[in-house]
């Protein structure tokens, strides 16, 4: 079986580093270390991972706080084994994760980067609601990576260092998108998959870094995406309306625009040599929702504009004075 260096990126994260330590340390069937980062901690983090006292985990400490992507690339140096498993300082390895990855990379060698499904918990560790759960089929994994949600979840990924390295790393111009900017540029290289399997407890809490930093990720993720179709249809696609789709109303020439970009890209997945005739199904479904959702949000836009040219017509017919013309 093929060794891992399990990476750990961590800020202030003292109050879960432990139990996150912990589940990964008590994986078996897996040859593995651990490399942790902390990130310029104020709290004490640097202490809760040295109270590990394990052999297998190395501590790097940042004497400031560089951001997350800086950490990643100072792990990254630090890693010397032929794949490298990421974990959150505040989630939960599920018993086997580190196995199940590994046979699936030693048994796909087109397989760059394998991520799973994951349970969402709370700050008590209990299971709460969430309509976040990234896709096992590949299709389905393509068509959100290139064009919605990031299907991909970071903390859960084990991926080839030859493939990060042939992608170019961690990337230092894309804040808060340094994982799904790697995952676009991995494409090339290797395949991208999600095992069906749920087996990463995955902590969502108010001071988290996808809650606090959720706008500006939105924004860097559009130069992503745009980057993605260009390896999907080709670097001269125009892929522009794209930007349309975080619009809540949308005009209708607009929305033509962005749901021809939705068809070109479904009708392009085929030919990656990715995809399943069951999987492509289940994008055909997804596209008849987003084409509803566009147009309902098109709809609206014009519901608006028409009520809104009613009311500057009435108010100018009334400010005219008697007898004009």
């Amino acid at each position: 079986m093929t060794r891992v260096t399990v990476l750990m990126t961590v800020k202030d994260g003292r109050r879960w580093i432990g139990a996150a330590l912990a589940s990964i340390l008590a994986q078996e069937g897996a040859d593995f270390d651990v490399v942790v980062v902390d990130d310029g901690s104020t709290d004490g983090t640097a202490d809760a991972v040295r109270a590990a006292a394990d052999p297998r985990v190395r501590l790097i400490v940042h004497d400031q706080n560089r951001g997350i992507a800086a950490a990643l690339r100072t792990g990254m140096s630090a890693a010397d084994a032929p794949y490298v498993a990421r974990m959150d300082a505040d989630d939960l390895a599920e018993p086997g994760r580190l196995a199940s990855q590994t046979v699936h990379l030693d048994a796909h060698p087109d397989c760059g980067l394998v991520g799973t499904r994951v349970t969402t918990i709370g700050e008590d560790g209990a299971e709460v609601p969430s309509d976040y759960d990234p896709p096992a089929d590949e299709a389905l994994l393509l068509w959100n990576l290139l064009l919605f949600t990031n299907p991909v979840c970071h903390p859960s990924v084990m991926f080839r260092r030859s493939v990060h390295d042939a992608a170019g790393g961690y990337g230092e111009n894309v804040p808060n998108s340094e994982d799904r900017d790697l995952w676009t540029r991995m494409l090339p290289h290797a395949r991208i998959r999600n095992l069906d399997a749920k087996l990463l407890r995955y902590r969502q809490h108010a001071a988290s870094f996808s809650v606090t930093q959720k706008d500006r990720q939105r924004a860097a993720s559009l130069a992503v995406r745009r980057r993605g179709l260009a390896w999907l249809l080709g670097p001269d696609a125009d892929t522009s309306s794209i930007e349309r789709w975080y619009d809540d109303r949308i005009a209708p020439r607009d929305a033509d625009a962005l749901l021809a970009l939705f068809r070109r890209t479904a009708d392009a997945l085929p030919g990656t040599g990715r995809t399943t005739p069951g999987g492509m199904d289940l994008v055909r479904a997804d596209l008849a929702r987003r084409e509803e959702s566009v147009r309902r949000r098109s709809a609206s836009r014009s519901l608006a504009a028409r009520i809104l040219r009613r009311f500057t017509r009435t108010r100018a017919s009334r400010a005219r004075p008697a007898g004009s013309s």
